[in-house]
């Protein structure tokens, strides 16, 4: 019979980054994500799979009497194996998803897939006292893994680290975390101005979703703090439009932007896939690039010298 600490064992061996147990009429589906792919890993029943949801409840702390509630929570197993835990109902059972943070713990930025001259490259750039980094890219991509690698990078005995997630993924002992309560009225919005009051120096924001989100970070920027961010476009030239399109002004993200990352599973012969990493170091002149209204593929064209990909 297969047990949660054993489930989680073979999921870090194929390198997965989340476990989804899914639970139909007939019985429950576990899968595992691998590269940013989901492969079925086996079937069990909905007793087993309700004796394996209880012991995800216990490793996590939760209590194990809900059934009708939306469920999160963190385990940590003695192997050091980490991760976070989302329960949700369903028609069936509760449906659940583990997330491994495996990658967290990689020595280097080479480890996750970064070329050598895209780390120097990233290195440099969170050096620097100010700007705004954003990492791009699909769900799964591996953003925020990417992104707390450049906060450790970042990190000075002179300078003071801070966070905002939705929901903090894992514990960053360099920073101080604050996860964000909507239902409480601390959105990434309004807890990016409770953050500036708390003197920092690097400020994470798990992701910009909303205009008023964009032009806090940016001024945030513009007000010598380095910010690093994610958000939702396909490439690094993308991004440029993503941030325009949520009103920041062509002036700010000139004067503020300093990098982008771009990542995104690419497929080569099946099974084998690869993540294809790009990053694009915008450049002094970037606001005359914006003043003169072009169509995308110019505005590539125009951009491309400054992107190094790894592929």
């Amino acid at each position: 019979m297969l047990s949660f600490d054993n489930l989680v064992r073979i999921a870090k061996e194929q390198h997965a980054s989340d476990i989804h147990i899914h639970p139909r009429a007939q019985g429950a589906d576990i899968s595992v994500r691998v590269q940013g792919r989901l492969q079925a890993l086996q079937s069990c029943s909905l007793t087993e799979a309700e004796r394996l949801l209880a012991q995800v409840r216990v490793a996590c702390g939760l209590d194990v009497s809900v059934r009708q509630l939306p469920q999160d929570g963190r385990f940590q197993l003695a192997e050091g194996i980490s991760g976070r835990v989302s329960l949700l109902p369903t028609l069936h059972g509760s449906a659940c998803v583990v997330r491994l943070f495996e990658l967290l713990s990689a020595p280097s930025l080479e480890v996750l897939g970064f070329s050598a001259a895209q780390a120097q490259c990233l290195q440099q750039c969170v050096s620097k006292p100010f700007g705004l980094v954003v990492v791009a890219g699909p769900t799964g991509s591996g953003k925020t893994t990417t992104l707390y690698h450049l906060l450790r990078q970042a990190k000075r005995p002179d300078r003071v680290l801070l966070t905002l997630e939705d929901p903090i993924e894992a514990e960053i002992i360099e920073a101080r975390q604050t996860a964000c309560r909507p239902e409480l009225g601390l959105d990434f919005a309004s807890g990016l101005r409770a953050l500036l009051r708390q003197d920092p120096d690097v400020i994470l924001v798990g992701e910009i979703r909303d205009a008023e989100t964009a032009q806090m970070a940016v001024r945030a920027a513009l007000t010598g703090h380095l910010v690093m961010t994610s958000v939702h476009a396909r490439d690094t030239v993308e991004v440029l439009y993503r941030l325009l399109d949520l009103g920041v002004p062509a002036f700010q993200l000139a004067a503020t932007l300093s990098l982008a990352v771009a990542q995104r599973w690419e497929h080569l012969n099946q099974p084998q896939r690869r993540l294809k990493l790009e990053i694009l170091q915008y450049p002094d002149n970037l606001f005359d690039i914006l003043e003169t209204p072009v169509g995308r593929d110019v505005l590539t064209q125009k951009l491309e010298q400054f992107i190094i990909s790894n592929y």
